[in-house]
């Protein structure tokens, strides 16, 4: 199957500003149209070996970002998903975040065959490491230091559990977003860190998302099987605690972490309780970016180093 990089940027501006560029992540086909060159830059950075779908396959979801004239707001940039506005007009200059939360939201809102749970999964040796947490944990940056120290990047924000016959954590392969001083944090940690560019004075401050090393993206059908999950939390210059998790509080958190566990009923709830009877469970404090590569080495038993 074509990459996009094969596909050529003029060729991907052309579909792109035509009948849509259908672009593979993980399980599902996105088609994507837009008219901001800003978008085909970003494109170009952090899907340039992902696979292009072809006409006869099945799109999953529908996005086009794309300038509207407001009289009293000039110009602003619309996302809309088969003909409907489910967002507020933002900045044109935001016009990269806004298709990742765009590229998001389609995930979070309309699939139904599969557990969606707010968490960073990250695979090594065929078990996955699960990371719940909610904003401001520290969890993206955790799970950038992760992919560049030998851990295959599965997804930084949106976990797909299989519900049958077993469970099972899928790819998604997209990139992590990162904010404000995280960019250059994880910047400096690698020479292997690739980044679009920089977004400014967004609702989350200023964002920038890291490429997916190209090896994890050339995996995007492997799934991997539970075996950890860890809550992380960064508090500054902090003491490192892990601390053991009962699985049933941990069901329980992760029900509130998940996007439709509580439509999918008892298949979801039987799916998290499978995930959890093969898994650990721990939550980590640390202070420093250091100290919670140490603590996941700690809970995993995993020797890693930079990639």
């Amino acid at each position: 199957m074509t990459c996009l990089d094969e596909l050529g940027a003029a060729e991907r501006r052309r579909r792109l500003r035509g009948d849509g560029l259908l672009l593979r992540t993980g399980p599902f086909v996105y088609r994507l149209r837009t008219d901001q060159p800003a978008i085909d830059d970003h494109l170009g950075v952090l899907y340039g070996r992902h696979p292009v779908a072809g006409p006869e396959d099945f799109v999953d979801f529908d996005v086009a970002v794309e300038r509207v004239w407001r009289p009293k707001g000039g110009w602003q940039l619309a996302f809309s998903s088969n003909g409907e506005r489910p967002f507020a007009l933002m900045p044109v200059a935001h016009a990269n975040p806004l298709l990742e939360w765009a590229m998001n939201w389609c995930v979070a809102s309309q699939v139904k065959h599969h557990v969606l749970i707010h968490a960073a999964v990250l695979e090594r040796g065929g078990r996955a490491l699960v990371m719940p947490a909610p904003p401001g944990s520290g969890k993206s940056t955790l799970c950038a230091a992760l992919m560049l120290s030998g851990w295959r990047l599965l997804t930084d924000e949106l976990a797909l559990l299989t519900m049958e016959p077993e469970p099972r954590l899928l790819p998604l392969g997209r990139g992590v977003s990162l904010k404000n001083r995280s960019i250059d944090l994880i910047r400096g940690f690698s020479p292997r860190a690739v980044f679009t560019q920089v977004t400014h004075d967004t609702v989350k401050g200023s964002i920038a998302h890291l490429q997916p090393l190209p090896e994890h993206v050339a995996r995007l059908d492997e799934p991997a099987t539970p075996a950890w999950v860890v809550f992380p939390q960064f508090a500054a210059e902090a003491s490192t605690v892990i601390t053991p998790l009962p699985r049933p509080a941990t069901l329980l958190d992760l029900m509130g972490q998940s996007f439709n566990a509580e439509q999918l009923g008892l298949p979801a709830f039987q799916a998290l309780t499978a995930m959890l009877a093969r898994s650990t469970c721990h939550h980590a404090r640390y202070g420093s970016l250091a100290a919670a590569l140490q603590a996941i080495a700690s809970i995993t038993q995993e020797e890693f180093g930079l990639a």
